[in-house]
């Protein structure tokens, strides 16, 4: 990996959102250049100083509750409109048997559990 490459890829290493190969290439460039290094730090503290001084808000739990509410609804009537296009001759759509998905959290900014947090990355200081 070059400079350029490393560089255009630096802000999702610093999120967190490459897949595996690319977090290793992007730690193998970082612990040979000494000049991406020096810009992953200061974009890293950047980072570091907005996440500990913004300022969050999170949505009440009647909005929370009223939004998932709405999204059951438009779902259960997107499963009945494919039902009656696809009709008897293709079978009905069930959606009943597809894994459900974890809520996802309401704020930027919001902390995942322990649980369910990525493997920590080689030059990402300790948060």
């Amino acid at each position: 990996m070059n400079c350029t490459d490393s560089r255009s890829r630096l802000h999702a290493y610093l999120d967190q959102e490459l897949d595996l190969p690319g977090v290793l290439a992007i730690d193998e460039h970082l612990a040979s250049c000494e000049a991406c290094k020096t810009i992953f730090v200061q974009h890293f503290a950047l980072q570091s100083g907005i996440r500990k001084h913004a300022v969050y808000y999170t949505a009440p739990d009647t909005l929370k509750e009223r939004i998932r509410g709405m999204i059951g609804r438009s779902v259960t009537a997107t499963q009945q409109t494919a039902s009656s296009r696809a009709g008897n001759s293709h079978g009905s759509s069930d959606f009943s048997s597809a894994p459900r998905l974890p809520p996802l959290p309401c704020c930027p900014g919001s902390r995942q559990s322990s649980t369910t947090r990525r493997p920590r990355l080689n030059f990402l200081p300790n948060r």
